[in-house]
């Protein structure tokens, strides 16, 4: 049964009154809810295109790989460029926002800690601690 028969086969048992329209869900009308889901949709549409800008930087970096092979020393672009493109490009189009989520929370980590190292000396340097 195609799509087609279906949603025709469907809508001629509504209208008959065999079954029952489903209710539709109720939506959430608050703050909350709404930064939840921007927040989801950034992620999503963020991922999206960090994924596609990797693989631009992976397929460059394999141009630029191409016409250093094929120039010779008449091409200027340095081969840790051409390798940093296509090492990274790759890293971000297969990780998309995940990978870079997982950086920034190392990051967080990491500042976390100097954070408080510093706080604590500070606060027993003053006499507070």
């Amino acid at each position: 049964m195609n799509i087609i028969t279906s949603l025709a086969s469907r809508a001629v048992e509504t209208a008959a009154g065999t079954t029952e329209v489903p209710a539709l869900p109720t939506a959430a009308w608050d703050v909350v809810s709404f930064f939840e889901n921007a927040g989801e949709f950034v992620k999503t549409a963020g991922g999206g295109l960090l994924i596609a800008m990797g693989l631009i930087a992976l397929v460059w970096g394999g141009v630029l790989l191409l016409k250093k092979l094929m120039a010779g020393q008449q091409n200027q672009d340095s081969w840790i460029k051409i390798i940093m493109l296509m090492i990274v490009g790759g890293a971000i189009a297969v990780g998309g926002f995940s990978l870079i989520f997982t950086i920034g929370s190392g990051g967080k980590t990491t500042i976390e800690d100097l954070g408080g190292a510093t706080f604590l000396f500070g606060s027993q340097l003053l006499g507070l601690g």
